[in-house]
C-alpha cells in the first residue's frame, strides 16, 4: 500500500511495510525483479545512482541519526554517525539535497544546568554519504530545514512572538548571506523549487523564500491551488508533477 519512488539509474523502491517509527523499503531492479530491502526512520532519498535516508534514536540524550546511503540495488554503501561540535544535541532534521546528497541540522545544550547556553550547526553530505564542507553554524530551535537548488542550506528558528531568523549557509558551511529576522513563524517542512526558492509546508503551502531572500512572501497561487498534493521534478527538471 506504501508509495515508490525512482533513482537514477532505473531502479525502483516501494514501501513494503510500516513501524511504529518509519517504513521498510523493498528495491526493484530495472527487470522488475525484486532485490535487497531496508528499513529508515526517514523519507527515503532517491540520489543519481542509489539512495539515502536517515535512521535516528528513539530515545536518549544527546540524540543520534546515522545517515544511510544505499547502493541502486538497496545494499548498504555507507553510514555516518556525526558527533556534535561542542554541544548536546536534542532535536535534529535531515533535509534531502535536490542535486544529491543531504543537509542534517541539529541543536542542544552546551552544558548542564536549569538554563544552559546552546548552539547548533547544519552538517552536508555528498552523495555517496561522504561528509561534505565542514559546519555550519546555527542557532537554537531549528524549526525547518531545507536545500535550495543552489545548493544553499536554509535554515528557520523561529523565536518570540512569531518572528523567524533566516539563515542560508553554503554547501561548504559558510554563510551565504547575514542572518535576517522575518515577521513570519518559520516551522514546518521547506520543499525546493526550480527557481532556487523553497517553499514552506505547514499542512498547507504557507510561504516562500526567495533564494537568498531575507524575508519571506506568501506562498504562490499556483501552489495554493493544489493544496493537499505533493510534488516532484519531473524528468530533466523541466516542471513539476502533483500528486493527489
Amino acid at each position: 500500500c506504501g508509495r515508490g519512488l525512482s533513482e537514477g539509474t532505473g531502479h525502483v523502491a516501494a514501501i513494503s511495510g510500516f513501524a511504529s517509527r518509519g517504513a521498510r523499503w523493498q528495491v526493484f531492479g530495472p527487470d522488475g525483479q525484486a532485490e535487497q530491502s531496508f528499513g529508515i526512520t526517514s523519507d527515503l532519498w532517491p540520489q543519481p545512482e542509489g539512495w539515502q535516508g536517515a535512521q535516528a534514536s528513539t530515545s536518549g540524550i544527546p540524540i543520534s541519526v546515522s545517515l544511510l546511503t544505499f547502493f541502486a540495488d538497496g545494499s548498504p554503501r555507507r553510514s555516518e554517525a556525526p558527533q556534535a561540535s561542542g554541544f548536546g544535541p536534542r532535536v535534529a532534521t535531515v533535509a534531502p539535497d535536490p542535486a544529491g546528497g543531504a543537509a542534517l541540522a541539529w541543536w542542544g545544550p552546551t552544558g548542564p544546568g536549569q538554563d544552559p547556553s546552546c548552539a547548533g550547526e547544519v552538517r552536508r553530505f555528498d552523495t555517496t554519504g561522504a561528509p561534505s564542507g565542514s559546519p555550519g553554524a546555527t542557532g537554537c530551535n531549528v524549526g525547518a530545514l531545507g536545500v535550495s537548488t543552489g545548493g544553499e542550506a536554509l535554515v528557520l528558528e523561529p523565536i518570540v512572538a512569531g518572528t523567524t531568523t533566516i539563515r542560508w549557509l553554503r554547501p561548504d558551511g559558510s554563510p551565504a548571506t547575514a542572518p535576517s529576522q522575518d515577521a513570519f513563524a518559520g516551522f514546518g517542512q521547506l520543499l525546493p523549487l526550480l527557481d532556487g526558492s523553497l517553499v514552506l509546508v505547514q499542512g498547507a503551502y504557507t510561504r516562500r523564500y526567495p533564494h537568498l531572500a531575507a524575508t519571506s512572501e506568501p506562498a504562490p497561487a499556483w501552489l495554493v491551488a493544489r493544496n493537499g498534493q505533493t510534488f516532484r521534478f519531473t524528468r530533466g527538471d523541466a516542471g513539476y508533477a502533483f500528486f493527489p
